[in-house]
């Protein structure tokens, strides 16, 4: 049996290494129909992942609260998820151990009778989270992460996490969150990543819907050839808020990075893009690219961006580039003079304007249902269906259309 199978049958051997929460492809929550980004809260009460094909060890945080058979760390486990305290989890890989599926973990928020851990004022009132995530992998250890917050359609949250990712040499960490909550919601991510030689870290943070999310991340290239890609997809609309700041600083020679963040905003919403790039004196043959493209669907939807390089080494390949604009004009008269209604071109624009990070996400089923996801948000957002020629009204009758 090769090391990864031994890892992983070892890690799901015992309840205090992988427990059955996370074996389980989705664990039982009381709640009520709420959509999500990876999953739903059905009118009987159970959380389901929505995204078929979906295979991956998975762990609930309902409320703040993690699973009461998730305990401390043990010895001797090739890979093992465990509780440090109340409110922090730790995913900890050994040296060359290559996970063998995705651990997707789900940050639930949900009007809880009991108040909820972390809730202020009783049933009714916000929920109040502060949460701490530690993902340690070993020289040569491989873990793919999707970290999914969702809420039902009425509760009131205000989330705080802070995850800490560290890799070791030629270790490989993919780290993809999805954030679809309600508007009553607010999310308040920090990430800071230590990067070693050789290692490489993808990050891709896709944000559907929610209040006001802000996610932050700092990436430390702090090894010869240590690779980082830092991804972001948002669509917001009424009065949504979405802002993305990251950093990401070249310690070491040969290192690579790259940034790329696209977004779609209507209605009143407003987002903010913060890029730095800090290349060390000493970090020569640094390699990093930086680009944030942004669509304005309506005049008063607002964005700013703010591109940054900071370089201290004279052997580099360093660029960035930002744009703020509106669909391309020319490219719907196009369209339009070969018998495409001027609704449908612009569903396609943007949704070709989006799925350039759909695809980086590496993760198949998952591509093809935030693939759905864009595009019934996309509909929604233009009213899709009124020249539609199937005159249906279920989303699904029209999933597999190009918009």
């Amino acid at each position: 049996m090769s090391k990864t199978e031994n890892g992983v049958n070892a890690a799901m051997a015992g309840a205090a290494a992988v427990p059955p929460a996370v074996s389980a492809v989705a664990g039982a929550v009381v709640g009520t129909s709420a959509a999500s980004a990876a999953g739903s809260v059905s009118e009987g009460g159970a959380f389901r992942c929505d995204v078929s094909d979906l295979d991956t060890h998975s762990l609930i945080w309902l409320n703040g609260r993690l699973p009461e058979n998730l305990t401390g760390r043990r010895e001797g486990l090739p890979w093992q998820v465990y509780r440090e305290s109340d409110d922090t989890l730790v995913v900890r890989v050994e040296d060359g151990v290559r996970v063998d599926k995705p651990l997707q973990i789900i940050v639930l928020c949900k009007k809880d009778a009991d108040g909820g851990a972390g809730s202020v004022g009783g049933a009714s009132a916000r929920l109040d989270l502060s949460l701490s995530l530690r993902v340690e992998l070993g020289r040569g250890a491989h873990l793919t992460l999707v970290h999914c917050i969702d809420s039902d359609t009425e509760t009131e949250a205000q989330v705080r996490g802070a995850v800490r990712l560290e890799l070791a040499p030629a270790a490989r960490l993919s780290w993809l969150s999805l954030q679809n909550i309600n508007d009553r919601c607010r999310v308040e991510n920090g990430l800071q990543a230590a990067v070693a030689a050789g290692a490489g870290l993808h990050t891709c943070f896709c944000s559907l819907n929610g209040g006001y999310l802000h996610n932050e991340q700092q990436i430390d290239l702090n090894g010869v050839q240590a690779e980082a890609s830092a991804l972001g997809l948002y669509l917001v609309d009424g009065n949504q808020q979405v802002s993305n700041r990251v950093k990401i600083n070249h310690k070491s020679p040969e290192a690579r990075s790259r940034q790329l963040f696209k977004g779609i905003l209507d209605d009143s919403a407003s987002g903010r893009f913060e890029g730095h790039v800090l290349v060390e004196a000493g970090a020569q043959k640094t390699e990093a690219y930086q680009t944030n493209r942004n669509l304005l669907l309506t005049k008063k939807a607002k964005f700013q961006t703010k591109p940054y390089l900071e370089i201290y080494a004279d052997d580099v390949k360093c660029s960035h580039g930002a744009t703020v604009g509106q669909l391309d004009e020319k490219a719907l008269f196009y369209m339009r003079c070969r018998g495409i209604s001027q609704a449908t071109a612009r569903r396609l624009l943007m949704y070709a304007f989006a799925a350039e990070v759909i695809r980086e996400i590496g993760i198949a089923p998952l591509e093809d249902h935030l693939t759905r996801l864009v595009q019934r948000r996309l509909r929604g957002e233009l009213g899709a269906c009124e020249d539609c020629a199937l005159h249906c009204t279920a989303t699904k009758a029209c999933a597999n259309l190009p918009w």
